[in-house]
């Protein structure tokens, strides 16, 4: 069985849906209740273009599967060095752009959003 009640609230936040059944497996003696758990999770493909698409690293027009292509063929010539220099600076502006999120929220009397 899997147990949910130590993961994180970031880790559930990948979680679409859940569904739990529970039915009675076999008859007499041999009968046992069997629960079956089904979880989807969020596709990732959309969300990651939507980071892409915020820090310009595509173009906004063509097919999904165009840009996707575009992405995967610029991380295929880059060096394993080169992806971990440009993962370590899209990090950077994710914190960044957070901060100044969090800074509106707080300017604006919401209360902020905890990580």
């Amino acid at each position: 069985m899997i147990d949910l009640s130590k993961a994180t609230r970031q880790q559930l936040s990948a979680i679409k849906s859940l569904q739990v059944e529970t039915y009675i497996s076999g008859r007499g003696d041999n009968a046992r209740e069997v629960k079956r758990v089904k979880f989807q999770l969020h596709e990732k493909v959309p969300a990651a273009m939507g980071i892409a698409r915020l820090f310009g690293w595509v173009e906004r027009r063509g097919a999904p599967d165009d840009e996707v292509r575009r992405i995967a063929d610029r991380l295929n010539q880059m060096t394993d060095e080169q992806r971990l220099e440009d993962a370590k600076q899209l990090a950077a502006q994710i914190r960044a752009r957070l901060d100044q999120d969090r800074l509106r929220t707080i300017e604006g009397k919401a209360t902020e959003i905890e990580d």
